[in-house]
């Protein structure tokens, strides 16, 4: 079968061959409490196949952090295999040719991606299919980026005081048991073996440290934004959903994970120039993929990794006028190979180690925490979180046997309320404004024409679903945003 063939949807499932088990995480669980329940609904439950729809891409996608959790899954992996080979020997720091290798896949793993998507959507139209290019190629040169800058700023300085354990550790515990192997104990496929019909709270841990000193375990939650929120970066220290995965990965271990960390990699905002016109073409507002460039009287080619900056001394500097920004990628100029970096350094490569400075590099991240395990509050939290999954359930379970399954259904309409949060605090408006908008189509959201069944991204979801009959047209879309 070709790429651009789809494999095609079994029949959907009847009620009776739904998965018994409630598979459940973070991002459905925080829509309905903090967005809109019925956002949550449309998204997560809806439609006779039971998973629930996502808005057909009409655009390339943008770098997020899936792309960045590919790079450092294949550098903590590669560290893992380090480990286990040489024992008693403490790696301080990962081989620039690594990183350099780990980068290049995420990179050209979401190019590959973002092609193909930027075929289907700019065919025959020339001018879209240029501006594609230059979006796919800034995107790419920001992924690569964003992985030096883990790998040298977070991981160099983790590294030095511990060693990894595990890295991308999918998860899958069960809670509300009701086979008896116990809450917390073992997988789903444990319990679904069992006929169990539990919660099943799914995680994904990005990544786990032992510390060398004590042997106490440490997490980070790795996240990519666009510019610095406070409000947002506060509120990791009450995060509940960041309690149940130290917990699952504590189970998991048999191991208490003491103290989390949640390491933000900044990747700048993406638009046009303040006061520009709307003909001016967006980009993205990051030295990580555009430099400043004058080519000089001399011929001679100089760089600049800030337009504006503040000496030693506290004094500013602004760049002269003569510099224009330059993609990084854009290969008409070269970047000097500078003491210190491999001769066959790529691009981004000699960009990151250097032209840029140490203190620079250190702005495109922050690590939030130490955050201690609230082990008083695990019980609350847990509560919180199947009071909430339990209600859900409910109501997931009596629509499914009124056959209600869209937004329209009076059932529907009488158990799943609107917050009509339509607009989100960035500005982005909600996938499914246009059905509560009622716009052209929107009796039927399987017809309408912009939605397509959801591929669950955490694959035990995913593996369950399939084993209750339910086929998916194509893999799930991975690029997906972790802002939230």
């Amino acid at each position: 079968m070709s790429d651009d063939e789809q494999i095609p949807v079994s029949q959907p499932p009847t009620p009776s061959t739904y998965p018994a088990l409630w598979y459940t995480s973070g991002t459905p669980h925080r829509r309905g409490l903090t967005e809109c329940p019925m956002a949550r609904y449309l998204g997560t439950h809806a439609g006779v196949h039971g998973t629930g729809h996502q808005r057909i891409a009409t655009a390339v996608p943008l770098a997020t952090g899936a792309a960045v959790h590919r790079g450092v899954q294949l550098i903590g992996q590669w560290v893992i295999d380090f480990q286990a080979a040489h024992p008693v020997q403490r790696l301080l720091s990962v081989p620039d040719e690594v990183i350099a290798w780990a980068a290049g896949e995420a990179a050209r793993a979401y190019e590959a991606k973002a092609r193909k998507k930027g075929l289907l959507l700019t065919n025959m139209d020339v001018d879209s299919a240029a501006a594609n290019e230059i979006l796919i190629l800034e995107q790419r040169t920001l992924i690569e980026s964003l992985i030096w800058i883990y790998a040298i700023v977070r991981l160099t300085f983790m590294l030095a005081r511990a060693r990894i354990l595990a890295v991308e550790l999918e998860c899958a515990p069960v809670i509300d048991c009701t086979c008896g192997v116990g809450d917390w104990v073992g997988q789903d496929l444990d319990h679904a073996a069992r006929g169990c019909t539990g919660i099943v709270a799914q995680g994904r841990g990005d990544v786990l440290f032992e510390v060398y000193e004590d042997g106490t375990i440490e997490y980070e939650e790795i996240k990519t934004k666009a510019t610095e929120r406070k409000s947002w970066e506060d509120a990791w220290e009450h995060s509940g959903q960041l309690w149940l995965n130290t917990e699952a990965a504590s189970r998991r271990l048999g191991k208490d994970v003491n103290t989390s960390y949640v390491p933000i990699l900044f990747k700048g905002w993406r638009g046009r120039d303040k006061g520009r016109p709307t003909t001016d073409p967006k980009y993205q507002h990051s030295e990580l993929c555009y430099g400043w460039l004058d080519v000089g009287v001399d011929g001679q080619a100089h760089w600049a990794s800030q337009y504006k900056w503040v000496d030693d001394y506290g004094k500013g500097h602004t760049l002269g006028s003569s510099y224009r920004r330059h993609g990084l990628w854009i290969d008409d100029v070269e970047i000097p190979l500078m003491e210190g970096v491999r001769a066959d350094a790529g691009r981004v490569e000699r960009w990151i180690k250097g032209i840029m400075s140490p203190m620079q590099q250190s702005t495109y991240l922050r690590a939030l925490g130490p955050f201690p395990r609230q082990q008083m509050r695990m019980p609350e939290a847990t509560m919180g979180f199947l009071a909430e999954e339990r209600l859900w359930r409910y109501r997931v379970d009596l629509l499914r046997s009124q056959q209600a399954y869209d937004a329209e259904h009076p059932t529907t309409l009488a158990l799943v309320p609107r917050a009509w949060q339509c607009t989100r605090y960035d500005g982005a408006l909600c996938d499914f404004k246009p059905v509560c908008d009622k716009e052209p189509g929107f009796e039927s959201i399987d017809t309408m024409g912009r939605y397509e069944i959801r591929t669950p991204h955490h694959a035990p979801e995913k593996a369950a679903w399939e084993a209750a009959g339910l086929l998916f047209p194509h893999d799930p879309d991975e690029e997906f945003d972790d802002e939230d």
